[in-house]
């Protein structure tokens, strides 16, 4: 039986070829009715698809998501088959397609956030090894910090203890009568 990673794949590979073709299906009905929000929901998904295949983490999450997308698209063609207006929706629907449009944004932000979080690990890695040579270096540094601070601590550990003695002198040096 082949394993869930094997499995979650060949769902993600069916889901992007039918998402391609709901997508192209979409892609004519704006062309051809100008409904407004159609254009950018295909540019979203058209983006997702793309993002999907870089995908590492979630998949399984990422593919329920891409099939909910999936079973909107046509249902969103099929609004536009029905309708006995010639393509003209109600404000409810385009206020629907309009809030679609928004959740696709957001799931478009999800996953170009995984991505994103690759590329800054990577990024993170690459400045690690940049400053690797430096690494020595800079413990060679804190260690020289590290006595300074320790000597000014000393330092001021000297000038509190002398403090008393200065007081008292200068108390003395106060009540020593002046000519």
């Amino acid at each position: 039986m082949p394993s869930k990673s094997v499995i979650t794949q060949i769902r993600l590979e069916n889901i992007v070829t039918c998402l391609n073709a709901a997508v192209t299906t979409v892609e004519l009905v704006s062309k051809g009715l100008k409904t407004p929000f159609l254009e950018p929901i295909v540019n979203t998904v058209c983006s997702l698809l793309a993002a999907a295949q870089t995908i590492k983490k979630n998949k399984d999450e990422c593919v329920e998501i891409l099939e909910k997308i999936h079973q909107l698209l046509y249902a969103i063609i099929q609004v536009h088959i029905t309708s006995n207006t010639a393509g003209d929706l109600s404000p409810k629907v385009l206020n629907n397609l309009g809030e679609f449009t928004e959740t696709l944004h957001k799931i478009h932000a999800f996953v170009e956030a995984q991505s994103e979080t690759r590329d800054c690990t990577a990024g993170l890695e690459r400045a690690l090894d940049v400053f690797a040579v430096n690494r020595v270096h800079l413990l060679g540094d804190m260690e020289a910090i590290k006595e300074s601070a320790h000597q000014i601590i000393l330092y001021r550990q000297c000038l509190f203890e002398q403090l008393p003695l200065h007081i008292t002198f200068a108390t003395q040096a106060k009540n020593i009568p002046r000519s």
